[in-house]
């Protein structure tokens, strides 16, 4: 069965109440993380990478986890399959990936070095 990475974003508009059991960016991850491990059987893996952004307003996108995230969703297939089969180039980690302008055009994205 092939693996599905799975990624858990969490998010509160304001700080205002985030101490709270129910309200925590750690109660909306553990809800999140209890979802993915209910899907193992169709593959689903959970990754190490927490995206919290707390105290940022779903109102608009300027929030800085859910930037980084949205970032690794537009690789190339190209790319991907690279790194699911362990033939990345040396420098590809995914802290350069997340430092580095990747371009939209997913040709571009191949020809790139990272």
């Amino acid at each position: 069965m092939e693996e599905i990475k799975c990624a858990v974003y969490t998010r509160k508009s304001t700080d205002e109440g985030l101490e709270k059991e129910f309200n925590t960016l750690e109660a909306q991850r553990e809800a999140g993380e209890n979802y993915v491990k209910s899907q193992k059987h169709q593959g689903w893996v959970l990754i190490k990478e927490h995206y919290d952004d707390g105290g940022f307003s779903g109102g608009n996108m300027n929030r800085p986890s859910l930037k980084r995230l949205l970032r690794l969703t537009s690789l190339s297939p190209a790319i991907i399959r690279t790194i699911l089969k362990g033939h990345q180039p040396p420098k590809l980690y995914l802290r350069n990936l997340l430092r580095k302008t990747i371009p939209p055009i997913w040709e571009d994205q191949v020809k790139q070095e990272f």
